[in-house]
């Protein structure tokens, strides 16, 4: 079967490959390897170290101003300054 590569260096898997291999939409990883002259792609699946909402929650918490932090703007916050 024929496809063709990209100026960014990317292929289309045809159809009838996808629906032979029983490629999933949720299969976004591939390990690609070159062996002999055959260049072999394997879907993998990557496992989140961190859930969706305990990594929500980080963010907001962590982006969140509480009392006694110091901004980027303050003169505190570079120790070459203090006192000058």
């Amino acid at each position: 079967m024929l496809t063709k590569r990209t100026r960014g260096n990317q292929i289309t898997i045809p159809k009838e490959i996808v629906i032979k291999a029983r490629l999933k939409e949720t299969d976004e990883y591939f390990d690609i390897v070159y062996e002999h002259g055959i260049i072999m792609i394997k879907p993998v699946e990557i496992e989140d170290r961190i859930p969706p909402e305990s990594y929500d929650k980080l963010i907001r918490k962590g982006l969140k101003k509480e009392p006694g932090d110091i901004s980027s703007k303050s003169r505190r916050s570079d120790p070459l300054k203090i006192g000058r």
